[in-house]
C-alpha cells in the first residue's frame, strides 16, 4: 500500500477511535443522569407518598403496626424504611439504583414484585402489601 495511503488510513482510524470515545463518554454521562433522576425519582416517592402513609397506618393501628425509616449517616438522605404488623413478618422497602426492592423478612426472604419502580409506591399498593402481610 502506498505510504501516504497509510497515512490517511491511520489518520481515519484514529479519527473513528476518537469519535467512539466520544460518544461511549456521552452515553456514560446520559446513563450515570438517568441513575441520579431515576434515584432522585425513587427517593420522593418514598418520602412524598410512602412515609406519610406508614405514618397513617401506623396512627390507625395504634401499636399493632411500627415503622422505621433509615437514612444515610452524613447526608440524612432516605434509603429506605422497615415495617411490622404486630406478630407478622417484618417487611423493608430499599431504594436500590433508583428502583424499590420490597423485602418480606420470612426467614429466607422473599421478594414483593407488586413494588418495582417509584411509581410503584402508590397508597394503594402499600395498602395491597400490608394486606397481604396481615393475612399472612
Amino acid at each position: 500500500m502506498d505510504p501516504k495511503e497509510l497515512a490517511k488510513l491511520y489518520a481515519a482510524q484514529m479519527a473513528k477511535e476518537a469519535a467512539d470515545r466520544a460518544a461511549e463518554k456521552a452515553a456514560d454521562v446520559a446513563a450515570t443522569k438517568a441513575l441520579e433522576l431515576a434515584a432522585a425519582d425513587a427517593e420522593n416517592a418514598l418520602n412524598d407518598v410512602a412515609i406519610p402513609y406508614l405514618q397513617q397506618i401506623e396512627s390507625a393501628m395504634a401499636g399493632n403496626f411500627t415503622f422505621d425509616v433509615q437514612r444515610e449517616v452524613t447526608s440524612n438522605r432516605t434509603l429506605g424504611v422497615k415495617f411490622e404488623v404486630k406478630e407478622r413478618h417484618p417487611v423493608s422497602i430499599k431504594l436500590v439504583w433508583g428502583a424499590i426492592q420490597v423485602r418480606i423478612h420470612t426467614g429466607g426472604g422473599m421478594i414483593y414484585p407488586e413494588i418495582k419502580v417509584p411509581s410503584d409506591l402508590s397508597k394503594e399498593k402499600l395498602g395491597a402489601l400490608v394486606q397481604t402481610i396481615i393475612e399472612g
